[in-house]
């Protein structure tokens, strides 16, 4: 084989490894914050409902 048949064998193999696929587990980033952001929306709807039946008794009791 020549030098340069080699050359072209050895970067074509490397290219193809280099384009595998990656099956290594992804860190699960912000995980924390995300799951503190979904309980301060849960919160949210919770005081946000409150707050809406305490505005319908003010209004029953002011008419």
């Amino acid at each position: 084989m020549k030098p340069m048949n080699s050359m072209i064998l050895v970067l074509v193999s490397l290219l193809l490894a280099a384009c595998s696929p990656d099956n290594s587990p992804k860190p699960k980033l912000f995980e924390e914050q995300r799951s503190a952001l979904d309980k301060a929306k849960a919160v949210d709807n919770t005081v946000q409902q409150q707050t809406q039946q305490l505005q319908q008794n003010v209004d029953k009791q002011t008419q």
